[in-house]
């Protein structure tokens, strides 16, 4: 996966504790939608400031300039102006009998 395991970052205790409640076992994908929706928003927020109304097109060309400065990933979240994650890594993750490992 592209994103760590939000469930061991403290800054994401909260949402993985209401996930829970609400849907059981927390979604290794949960927190990275999350945190992509929390751009869309943020970028429709900026546009809509910007130009009074929002378009598709508007909110594409905010993207780039969303800043995340902290996030439920452990990470800050900016783009790059081709819409590439800056700092993007790979996680590789082996499900074992106590979960997600991650091995590299």
């Amino acid at each position: 996966t592209y994103a760590p395991d939000a469930s061991r970052e403290p800054q994401a205790a909260e949402l993985v504790r209401l996930y829970q409640t609400i849907f059981g076992d927390f979604e290794q994908y949960g927190a990275p939608a999350y945190v992509a929706m929390q751009v869309v928003l943020e970028a429709a927020w900026d546009a809509c400031r910007e130009h009074g109304t929002v378009t598709r097109r508007d909110v594409t060309r905010q993207i780039p300039k969303t800043r995340l400065p902290t996030s439920v990933l452990g990470m800050p979240i900016a783009f790059t102006p081709e819409h590439e994650l800056e700092g993007a890594t790979i996680n590789v993750y082996q499900v074992g009998p106590r979960g997600f490992v991650l091995v590299g």
